[in-house]
């Protein structure tokens, strides 16, 4: 029962506050840091991901969800990584 009675005297408010605060930077470091190597890895779009993407272009770009003009013009390609092409 010491042992707890002193636990709880360590964790007041300031150090249970320096504990989350601590957390929530390593947390958001590892979540930049694997975000980043994701962006420099260039990790593309794989599976059938491209034509959601070809879609969502045709949206924009055509105004319309015919893709046959896209697929003629290999608008594709864009969303695909080397492997793929």
């Amino acid at each position: 029962m010491k042992f707890i009675h002193n636990f709880d005297n360590y964790l007041n408010k300031n150090s249970l506050k320096k504990l989350c605060f601590g957390l929530f930077l390593l947390s958001f470091l590892v979540y930049f840091l694997l975000g980043f190597s994701v962006v420099k890895r260039r990790i593309s779009a794989n599976g059938d991901e491209h034509e959601y993407l070809l879609i969502a272009h045709s949206i924009v770009y055509d105004c319309d969800i015919d893709l046959k003009n896209n697929y003629l013009n290999q608008d594709y390609r864009s969303f695909l990584t080397s492997y793929f092409i």
